[in-house]
């Protein structure tokens, strides 16, 4: 959940005093520590109010470095009141083209935010058991930000426009400005860029850069408001709301895979919807490209060009 928050959770790098990685070891390269306000429909399946603890790592060897005990992570708070198990665990890792971080929701009420206030110290093992550590930034403007409303798109393109309403733009907790981002996930969560990149948005209208989204593939983005610390611009506070997105106002290009590239690997696809006729959504965007609503045989020309001219 790539710093301010690396999603500001992502979008300003938050990094604290930690200790020196042992070589070849693990690091702790950035920390977000937050209350993140989530929706009902939260497409993690977390919705409600949660402690966020989120390590950014990354290690020599990469992923295998983490794959398997004793590789582990914790987040430990230094408020003598934390009402829940301290050290927490950190049980999820995440690991991606764009993110990799350890991440543990603790589920909260809002009476408990004078328990939650403080810093948190983040520790990582590996598989040899090695273990770098890192301080969180003081966390101590504490609110429930309201979820975001309204998302829409400016057009079905690979470079729209995405906003959103922010119902309470104005935070609560003196020493906080709100910003915006988004957060933009596959079919499989898997996240594929945050944008802006840090500092965030000052309204919440976000344009998405060409190169991030493939025609025809299906998307989340994920609205996020967030409150930044003015003195030390970390994150502190974030609420989120989604929205499924696929670009569907392009020309044809025969990715029948949806991965971005038309090659060798779109050919079954393709000779299997002309031979089944089809007319799913989602064949039509890749490769209709005589309009008639069916692939089929006058399609095939077509798609040829587009495997010759690699997409």
């Amino acid at each position: 959940m790539v710093g301010l928050v690396a999603r500001v959770i992502w979008g300003v790098l938050l990094v604290g005093f930690g200790t020196a990685a042992m070589a070849g070891g693990p690091s702790v390269v950035g920390e977000t520590t937050l209350i993140e306000n989530r929706p009902p429909d939260d497409i993690f399946g977390a919705p409600g109010l949660y402690l966020s603890l989120r390590a950014d790592v990354s290690h020599p060897n990469g992923l295998a470095g983490f794959s398997g005990p004793p590789a582990r992570a914790t987040s430990e708070a230094n408020n003598n009141g934390f009402p829940y198990v301290n050290p927490v665990p950190l049980p999820t890792l995440q690991w991606s083209a764009t993110e990799h971080y350890f991440v543990g929701l603790v589920p909260i009420v809002e009476a408990d935010f004078p328990n939650l206030r403080g810093r948190y110290n983040y520790r990582v093992w590996d598989v040899n058991d090695d273990m770098d550590s890192l301080l969180s930034h003081n966390l101590n403007r504490l609110e429930v930000i309201p979820l975001p409303t309204n998302l829409a798109v400016s057009n079905q393109t690979t470079t729209p426009t995405f906003t959103f309403t922010d119902p309470d733009p104005t935070p609560n907790v003196s020493g906080l400005v709100r910003v915006y981002h988004v957060l933009v996930v596959d079919s499989n969560l898997a996240g594929v860029g945050h944008f802006p990149p840090p500092g965030g948005a000052p309204t919440p209208s976000i344009a998405i850069p060409a190169g991030v989204l493939c025609p025809c593939r299906s998307y989340h983005f994920r609205a996020e408001s967030v409150d930044a610390d003015t003195a030390d611009g970390a994150a502190e506070n974030l609420a989120s709301a989604f929205m499924s997105f696929t670009p569907t106002d392009v020309l044809p290009n025969g990715d029948m895979t949806k991965d971005c590239v038309t090659n060798g690997r779109d050919i079954q696809a393709f000779v299997a919807a002309v031979v089944a006729g089809s007319s799913a959504a989602g064949d039509l965007c890749s490769a209709d490209f005589d309009g008639n609503g069916v692939i089929g045989v006058g399609d095939v020309a077509g798609f040829v060009g587009s495997l010759l001219a690699g997409g």
